[in-house]
């Protein structure tokens, strides 16, 4: 299962992830390891990742919360298409942003970002034939009023 760090509903915590030179956000896991301070879970430089999973994703029923996710920022390296959507094992992926040779994404609020992930939904980054390193910072909050834990 992996590490968790709970939250109160409206305090965000931030999930960043970098991917290393030549490598590609592919919608999985860091295996780099990671480290958690003071609300910023950080994995470690890795030539793959892109899967945002927040607490919602674990099997155990207390941390069954719903989370939004309400800022996002991406910088990209040199990529072919990028996408970014909503996933959950066993179903279509939906599309939420999309792009091409984009440098930079950064998009906050309510209007921009609103994303809600019920039980078992994460976000999903994929990026094609990067040429540099990139990183991608997203920030959730609990949804509803409801403690969310990541």
């Amino acid at each position: 299962m992996p590490e968790q760090l709970n939250m109160v509903g409206s305090v965000p915590v931030a999930v960043r992830q970098s991917i290393e030179s030549g490598g590609d956000f592919d919608g999985t896991l860091p295996q780099n390891g990671k480290s958690l301070t003071k609300g910023f879970i950080t994995y470690a430089e890795d030539d793959q990742g892109g899967m945002f999973q927040v607490g919602n994703t674990s099997s155990e029923s207390d941390a069954m919360q719903v989370a939004r996710c309400v800022q996002i920022a991406i910088k990209f390296g040199g990529q072919n298409s990028w996408s970014l959507s909503l996933a959950e094992a066993g179903k279509s992926d939906i599309a939420i942003y999309t792009g091409t040779n984009e440098t930079h994404l950064f998009k906050s609020g309510d209007v921009d970002v609103n994303i809600v992930l019920s039980p078992g939904q994460y976000l999903k980054l994929v990026t094609a034939n990067a040429s540099t390193a990139m990183e991608a910072t997203f920030w959730f909050t609990g949804a509803g009023g409801t403690d969310g834990i990541i």
